[in-house]
């Protein structure tokens, strides 16, 4: 931590049945892939969620967590870059292990809460004319039009207008996942190497529905609501 501000680590959900390895593929494509890409887009790290260590005087100097927010460590992730804060992130070392939802409306439920508070955040953080904050905005704008994308073309595929070329980012996932599992599983972080990775790119279509209806709820003015989830250790 000498020479950085934060430090970012990766946390693994436990996963137990369907709705935990659903929430297992969640945490590779929508925490540490998006954090890759983030990265990768604007040069920098939001250290949000758990498996997070912040210096205690960056902390004051940014106001602490604005628990007025529904997602207030992405609000606070946000304020870290926007104000030249450095962290460096390790998702290969040791993770922090969390129980799985196991309940499909906890985690539906919790997944439209994180949606709609990430959108809440980027409509107001917005506001702020610095170059950081609109790199941030431009990359979250790119990733949610991949998402869309991703969604548009699985319904194509079902619908049978002949898109087989779809396949191919379907077994680079399914490929990915199968190899990221394999070694969760020897280095015991998983119990097993389950069945998700076959299903693990749709993923992308289930998130991207979700994001789509909370900006809906948004842009309707419907208030979110704070959701808290039952989980078995």
């Amino acid at each position: 931590m000498k020479n950085y501000d934060a430090f970012q680590g990766r946390v693994i959900q436990d996963p137990k049945n369907l709705v935990g390895e659903v929430a297992y593929l969640e945490s590779l494509f929508y925490t540490d892939a998006s954090k890759e890409i983030f990265k990768l887009l604007t040069g920098s790290i939001q250290p949000r969620s758990k498996a997070v260590l912040i210096k205690k005087d960056v902390i004051m100097q940014l106001g602490g967590f604005r628990h007025g927010r529904l997602t207030e460590d992405i609000d606070f992730g946000e304020r870290f870059c926007r104000n030249d804060f450095e962290a460096f992130k390790d998702l290969r070392g040791q993770p922090i292990m969390e129980a799985a939802p196991e309940g499909l409306n906890d985690w539906l439920k919790h997944r439209l809460k994180w949606s709609t508070g990430f959108l809440e955040i980027l409509k107001k953080n917005s506001k702020a004319a610095d170059i950081n904050n609109n790199t941030g905005f431009v990359a979250a704008v790119l990733v949610l039009n991949l998402v869309i994308f991703m969604l548009g073309q699985f319904f194509a595929l079902v619908m049978g207008n002949n898109n087989y070329h779809i396949l191919s980012p379907i077994i680079v996932s399914a490929v990915t996942c199968l190899g990221i599992r394999i070694n969760d599983k020897i280095k015991k972080n998983t119990e097993t190497i389950g069945t998700s990775w076959i299903y693990s790119a749709f993923i992308f279509p289930l998130m991207a529905s979700l994001i789509v209806y909370s900006a809906v709820k948004l842009s309707m003015g419907i208030e979110p609501k704070w959701r808290s989830i039952e989980k078995q250790h």
